[in-house]
């Protein structure tokens, strides 16, 4: 009993630390982007473009369960009504029955 009380308590702070992780990825793919546009005037083709920049390249393209990051670029009008293009960088797993996002997902307000 003591045995299964520890390992819960292990495999939910593993799975804390995997979302934290999953949400620190998303945020420095999304700065990794913007790096690639300022610097080139173009918004990446893809993901893989901007490993150079990642503090772990490759590695960092996956999220921790294994499943590469989704990656947008969405056209929006900004609040003083000017169009503008946005990254959108995230993963999802399903938990418990619910899809939980890390990082910013087109349509849905940032939860991180």
């Amino acid at each position: 009993m003591l045995l299964t009380i520890c390992l819960t308590g292990l495999l939910t702070s593993l799975d804390a630390a995997n979302e934290r992780v999953a949400t620190y990825r998303a945020q420095a793919l999304e700065k990794a982007v913007k790096t690639h546009y300022v610097t080139t005037a173009e918004w990446p083709a893809n993901l893989a473009d901007v490993a150079v920049f990642l503090q772990n390249g490759k590695e960092d393209l996956l999220d921790p369960w294994g499943k590469r990051y989704r990656y947008v670029i969405q056209s929006e009008i900004s609040s003083d009504g000017q169009p503008i293009q946005r990254p959108y960088i995230w993963t999802e797993r399903e938990v418990s029955g619910k899809v939980r996002v890390y990082g910013k997902k087109p349509g849905e307000k940032d939860k991180n």
